[in-house]
Parts: structure tokens; sequence; C-alpha cells
């Protein structure tokens, strides 16, 4: 049986290796929406817009194929584990490199969660 250790796996040219036909998340995020309003942790996020109270757009480096890839997302508070996040919203598109997210408390109000996760599977463009 043989082990192979890499610290770094590169493409022939130097740059990121492309993953073909697997299904690892091709984006994800964990942000603080309530004290910091910022990315803590990601892989292709570039950037965190707060939008007002539970409102937020997350952009991607390396855009999506196409705006119809599929989110997980969960939203939480220390003393809450039940929020809701959705991307709908009546005034912005989902697109290949900018989704906006609602968050909402169980009483349907938005709310700002201090532990936002947000993940992307599909194919990048």
């Amino acid at each position: 049986m043989s082990t192979l250790k890499a610290d770094t796996i590169q493409n022939t040219s130097g740059g990121a290796v492309t993953l073909t036909n697997q299904s690892a998340a091709k984006a994800w995020s964990y942000f603080d929406g309530r004290t910091t309003n910022s990315i803590l942790d990601s892989l292709n996020y570039s950037s965190l817009t707060d939008h007002g109270i539970g409102a937020y757009t997350m952009t991607v480096i390396n855009a999506m194929n196409n705006a119809t890839y599929s989110h997980s997302t969960t939203a939480g508070w220390t003393t809450t584990s039940l929020i809701n996040i959705s991307t709908a919203n009546e005034t912005t598109a989902i697109t290949t490199t900018a989704t906006r997210y609602s968050v909402t408390y169980v009483n349907a109000a938005n709310f700002d969660s201090d532990q936002i996760s947000v993940t992307l599977h599909g194919d990048l463009a």
C-alpha cells in the first residue's frame, strides 16, 4: 500500500487543480452577520455585503457556470438554533457571481445572525 503526502497540489501551469466529475463544494463561507459583518473563513468567496438587518450578499471569486447552482445554508445564534435563511429576495436575482440571502427568525422578522454558513454546489464557469 502506498501513501501520498503533499502540502500543495497544483496543475501543470502552477495554478489550482481543477475538480472534474467531482461533487465537492465550489464555494463555502462561514461569516458573522451580527457583530463584525465579516467572513471568518471561506473558499472562493471574495466579499460579504451587509444590506441591513438579516440581509447579505455573498460574492464569489470564480464564477459559477450558471445561476441554477445549489445552495446549502444554515444560520444560528449562540442561544438560538431555529433561524431560517433563504435566497428569496424581491429585488435581487441570483447571478453566477453573487447571491443575496435573507435571514429570518422564527417570527419571520429579519434577524442578524452571528453564525451563518453558505455552501455552493454546481459547476464553475
